[in-house]
Parts: structure tokens; sequence; C-alpha cells
């Protein structure tokens, strides 16, 4: 009888110790996804409202000999670049500096006559924008990645597109782009490897059209590339 009661006993604590480990590795494991999903707000929530205008003037500049004459768009200094804006051209994208100006994939302004229709185009905003004072023109790497942002997806996703309404370039954050569906959603781009994540977004947007998902995204974060991360309004 003994045996058989301390066998119990043995087994019952057995028991327990699993139970606490089973219990204690999910609630590490909720605790990771948690942290992950509220790291990944953080980082939107900033990257969306990160527009610390300044009037530092010259922008730190990395060793490019390419953007030595490059200044922040935000600049006093940067009005000069739209002192004689071109009076034709394609228009790429807008840009609002005291009055509506267009954009030409090159960077250069472009006049736009008042009360006239314009092509449908996405805004650029942000505290990332540089402008070439000697050529007056909108240059440096994250224009740039702008224009190919928008050329990959009118070639791969010409629907998804015209969808998008404003392209905000951060100094920090790389391309925000905003994106027209049920509601405005943020798409974060960041920094490089835009082809492939133009590539990426192309496939999950197919994937994703039809499902009724989107009209409940808060944003989707594209900066891994190779993956899209939807977040949904809670």
């Amino acid at each position: 009888m003994n045996w058989m009661f301390f066998g119990k006993r043995v087994l019952f604590v057995t028991l327990a110790v699993s139970f606490a480990l089973f219990i204690g590795y999910h609630l590490l494991q909720a605790r990771s996804n948690e942290e992950l999903e509220t790291s990944l707000d953080e980082m939107a929530t900033q990257a969306a409202e990160n527009q610390d205008w300044d009037l530092d003037g010259e922008p730190d500049l990395d060793d490019a000999e390419s953007e030595k004459s490059l200044i922040w768009l935000n600049s006093s200094l940067a009005r000069v670049a739209f002192s004689e804006p071109r009076k034709s051209g394609r228009v790429f994208a807008y840009l609002s500096m005291g009055r509506l100006y267009g954009v030409d994939d090159q960077g250069r302004i472009l006049e736009l006559e008042v009360g006239e229709s314009h092509k449908d185009a996405p805004l650029l905003s942000g505290d990332g924008l540089k402008v070439d004072v000697h050529n007056k023109r909108l240059a440096g790497k994250e224009f740039q990645d702008a224009v190919q942002f928008m050329k990959e997806l009118e070639d791969k996703n010409p629907v998804m597109g015209r969808r998008i309404s404003e392209i905000c370039i951060s100094r920090k954050s790389g391309l925000i782009c905003y994106f027209n569906w049920a509601d405005m959603i943020p798409i974060l781009v960041g920094h490089g490897l835009i082809k492939q994540k133009v590539q990426s977004l192309s496939i999950f947007f197919e994937q994703l059209t039809n499902t009724g998902l989107l009209d409940h995204t808060r944003y989707l974060d594209a900066r891994l590339g190779d993956r899209i991360v939807l977040k949904r309004n809670s």
C-alpha cells in the first residue's frame, strides 16, 4: 500500500510539473508575440508620425560625392529650386511648397496651371526629401527609391499603383506609402530592396483583394522584402 501511495504521489507531482511547464511555455510564447506586435506598432506609429521638421540647412550626408549639393527640402535655402519651375513635363508626383507643384521622374519641378485638370499621381511628403539647388530638382537615394517603387508597381500591378495616394519619405524610416482602400492603409517600405518588396506586395495584394481582409487592416509592413506583415485593426 505504501508503495502504491508513493507511486501515486510521484505521478501527481510529475503531472503538476508538466502542466506548469506547459502553461509557462505558452505564457512566454504569448508574451513574445505580444512584444513583437507592440514593437511593430511602435515602429509603424513612429514612421507614420515622424514629421519633425527642422531648418538646419545641410543634412548629415554620407561620403557620396553626388549628394554634396543636396539640402533638406524643408530648409529655407531650398526655396530657390522652385523659383523657375518648368512649364511642361510628365507629372510623376505632386509636391506642396506654399502652392502645389508637379515633379517628374527626374525630380524636376513642374509648374501647374491653375484651374486645369491634372493627372492622378501621389503626393510627396516627409522630412527626408532632399533638393539639388544647383540643378533645381528633387534628388537623393530616397527620392530614387520612391520613383523606382512607383515604376515597379506600375509594371507589376497597375491597379495597386493607382491606389497609392501619398509617398512619405522619412529620414529615419525610409519610404512609407499610403494605400487608398476602405481606409487609408500605411505601407512601411523602408530602405532599399525596392524590386523585391514590390514583387511581394503585388502577390500579397492579388491574394487578398477579394478576401475582405484589407477592409480591416491597420498597416502593412514590407520592410523584410520577401514577406509582408499585416497588422489588423483591433
